[in-house]
């Protein structure tokens, strides 16, 4: 036993020895760490734990269209002539299609994984466009001609209020079309459906708000020169028509991520299943200023009469689509640089513009014949489609 113990240290002794007699071998060393290769190699974005987004959007919507609000005459036109559409001397000044122009934008999201296998997750965002105005202002000592158009009510023909005429009146018009800034927002749960490394698909369920506002705005003064009228006279109307929409809803979507290398194309397709709240406001007022008598207040303006005035409110339940396909390139191993478009689509939605009813009973102008018949112009809440696209371009932090 003993001598079996002394063999076995003998021999574990020479083989010390003959260890320690081989030369040392050389120090391999070892590659540097490129930064290229460990952004490439690092993990999606989809595969962190958390994500913030910030998107600069260059946006267009769907343009609002105004009725012929503004038009002129030709120098020499006959008084009852002046003004009226239709006829070969009247010119539109402003009317048409209006705020379609680029409009700015910012989008912010962020996200998170409550499990390390990214099995279920939460997404949040809001986003704000810019708002747009159409303007129009003109004066007139009597030339050139101002004038507002409508339709008659009584007979069907086209006549005008005339606001600047030679050797009747003089006077001003101010118009302001506005479309507010545009905000939506949403709160989703978002669970994996399937993982392939190359291929991600996930499912979306939450909360999603829009809100769109418009407002049109008309103020005139008008200078009778007229020798009937006390010198210095002054009729100041305004007409007024604004819009409000608030949607609520459920938000239902699937966003598919395919992943090549560095770069990864998130398709995002969704659609919110919500109650939409309707707003119409209009408003119209006149007041005459007679030197030496106290201001006379009256009810009506020209397009916003005693017949169509008021505050009006509609809601029903509308769906809302919208698709985002978004290309990101992933230039440190926690940044990305996106690029992306967007289309989403507010249906049956109240617009400004829409709300003005040519078809107008000139005996309801202030002050207004009691009992004019017809009751025009009467209220009907016009509804609509806007559309919004975006070019977006931003940045995703991932952690």
């Amino acid at each position: 036993m003993t001598k079996r113990i002394l063999a076995a240290l003998a021999a574990m002794l020479l083989a010390a020895v003959s260890a320690f007699a081989q030369p040392l071998a050389q120090p391999v060393e070892s590659p540097a760490p490129s930064l290229l290769t460990s952004e490439v190699n690092a993990p999606p974005a989809s595969a962190r734990s958390f994500w913030t987004t910030v998107d600069y959007l260059f946006a267009v919507n769907r343009a609002s269209h105004l009725p012929s609000l503004v038009t002129t005459s030709v120098p020499g036109t006959p008084r009852p002539a002046a003004g009226i559409l239709g006829v070969p001397t009247t010119t539109t000044l402003f009317g048409g299609w209006a705020n379609d122009e680029l409009r700015s934008g910012v989008r912010l999201g962020a996200g998170w994984w409550f499990e390390g296998d990214r099995n279920f997750g939460v997404d949040i965002g809001f986003l704000v466009l810019e708002s747009q105005s159409a303007i129009f202002s003109g004066s007139s000592d009597g030339s050139p001609i101002l004038a507002r158009p409508y339709t008659s009510a009584l007979d069907g023909t086209q006549e005008a209020v005339l606001v600047a005429f030679p050797g009747a009146t003089s006077g001003s018009i101010d118009i302001r079309a506005q479309t507010a800034n545009f905000y939506t927002g949403h709160a989703v749960f978002t669970e994996k459906a399937i993982d392939e490394g190359w291929f991600r698909l996930n499912a979306q369920i939450g909360y999603r708000y829009y809100r769109y506002d418009e407002s049109l705005r008309i103020g005139q003064v008008v200078t009778p020169t007229d020798p009937n009228f006390i010198a210095g006279t002054t009729l100041t109307t305004r007409d007024i028509f604004a819009t409000r929409n608030d949607f609520h809803g459920c938000d239902i979507g699937v966003r598919s991520q395919f992943v090549w290398d560095s770069l990864t194309l998130d398709v995002l397709t969704r659609i919110a299943v919500g109650k939409i709240y309707r707003e119409v406001q209009i408003d119209g007022s006149q007041i005459v200023a007679v030197p030496g008598a106290a201001p006379v207040s009256q009810v009506g303006g020209v397009y916003a009469l005693s017949s169509n005035s008021g505050l009006f409110t509609r809601s029903d339940w509308k769906t809302m689509p919208e698709i985002t396909a978004t290309l990101s390139w992933r230039v440190l191993a926690n940044l990305n640089v996106r690029l992306g478009y967007t289309f989403l689509l507010l249906d049956n939605i109240v617009r400004a513009p829409d709300q003005i009813e040519p078809l107008i009973n000139p005996n309801l102008f202030p002050p207004a014949v009691p009992g004019a018949s017809p009751n025009q112009p009467a209220f009907s809440m016009h509804r609509t489609s806007l559309w919004i696209q975006s070019i977006n371009l931003g940045l995703e932090f991932t952690y």
